[in-house]
């Protein structure tokens, strides 16, 4: 069977292999196999090797953020499926104002409790008074 190493799974391992190592670390302390000075070096400096690799990761995260954000940011015009995107979207925009328009119509009628012809003219103006 071969093993894929996707992200989470190089995490996992690394966070069981970190586990391990306190673990065998605590052993080696209750059994006196190191002093307290010497085993409180190795965890301070094993923390402190953490910290700064977490923190060149965060920072190297960001300027990769930044480098690939200017890169697509300045590039020419849009490619086309951003523009069928664009279209789509003003396309949206236009069904949701038509349906504020008929929820604003249906509101009024159910105000005015009438459905004859002549109070759905009286409709039509008031509409066409809030354009």
């Amino acid at each position: 069977m071969k093993v894929r190493l996707t992200p989470s799974y190089i995490a996992g391992a690394v966070l069981v292999l970190l586990l391990l190592v306190s673990v065998l670390i605590t052993i080696g302390i209750w059994l006196r196999l190191w002093g307290a000075v010497e085993s409180y070096v190795m965890v301070r400096s094993f923390i402190i090797n953490w910290v700064v690799v977490i923190t060149f990761a965060i920072l190297g995260g960001i300027l990769f953020g930044m480098f690939f954000g200017f890169k697509l940011l300045s590039s020419q015009g849009f490619t086309p499926f951003e523009k069928s995107m664009l279209e789509m979207f003003a396309k949206v925009e236009e069904v949701n104002k038509r349906v504020k328009r008929i929820e604003e119509v249906l509101e009024i009628i159910e105000k005015s409790g009438s459905t004859k012809p002549e109070s759905l003219e009286e409709v039509k103006k008031e509409v066409a008074g809030k354009e």
